[in-house]
């Protein structure tokens, strides 16, 4: 199962909660702005959480579900910024739940389809050659460019088709995004040794009028097919 992860951007209007555990009083923690990964922004909730009490666990699963946790204690958080618990999918304060709470709704930057998704360039790079002939006539070829480029077809429910749009419209902002090629390997990255990692990606922009004119797009279908292009980030 693949699943593809739009960055997030951490700053003024989705920076702030506050935690506490147990009778404890609450704590303001301020994440640090910047551009994140969905799995790394929850590694550093946990790193800032940790601060105020080193029981606190934040962690993503494979579905893109954010778990908070405190083994043996009574959790609170406070989401003085509203945008930040829907980013992570909670729809309200954590208020007096045993540890763990996991959150109702996956991430909402994580699209991660129940269809199976066609890997159509399996070993993620492109080879551009040119072939000249030498003075004996003999043909060589030369290697001209070597492109980091994955192209895969996306099957899409019905029911799912909002929730991929709002990804999709990410990377149609010239976003990137981090393409799990399966989500068995969340912590494995890509490498011409291991071409079944994640790997970190921008839509080829040859291919975002097509995905322009798809998520323009309506239609009762039951099953939404659009073939995508992305490119490796360094």
């Amino acid at each position: 199962m693949m699943r593809l992860d739009a960055y997030v951007r951490i700053d003024g209007s989705n920076r702030r909660l506050r935690a506490r555990l147990n009778a404890a009083p609450y704590t303001t923690v301020d994440l640090t702005d910047g551009l994140y990964a969905p799995i790394d922004l929850v590694a550093h909730i946990q790193t800032k959480l940790q601060v105020v009490d080193a029981a606190w666990t934040a962690t993503m699963g494979a579905t893109a579900v954010v778990t908070l946790a405190a083994p043996g204690k009574t959790l609170y958080i406070e989401w003085t910024h509203p945008a930040l618990r829907d980013l992570l999918g909670w729809t309200a304060d954590i208020s007096g739940v045993a540890s763990p709470s996991v959150a109702p709704s996956a991430c909402a930057a994580c699209f991660v389809p129940t269809l199976p998704w066609l890997d159509r360039r399996p070993l993620g790079f492109l080879l551009e050659t040119s072939r000249t002939d030498s003075v004996r006539k003999r043909g060589r070829s030369y290697l001209r460019t070597m492109v980091r480029q994955w192209a895969v077809t996306a099957r899409v429910k019905a029911s799912e088709a909002a929730r991929f749009r709002s990804v999709m419209t990410t990377l149609q902002r010239g976003s990137r995004a981090r393409f799990y090629r399966h989500v068995d390997l969340l912590s494995t990255p890509w490498a011409f040794s291991d071409p079944h990692g994640y790997v970190d990606v921008s839509l080829n922009p040859e291919t975002r009028d097509y995905s322009e004119r798809w998520l323009a797009g309506g239609g009762a279908q039951l099953v939404y097919t659009v073939d995508l292009e992305f490119l490796g980030v360094p």
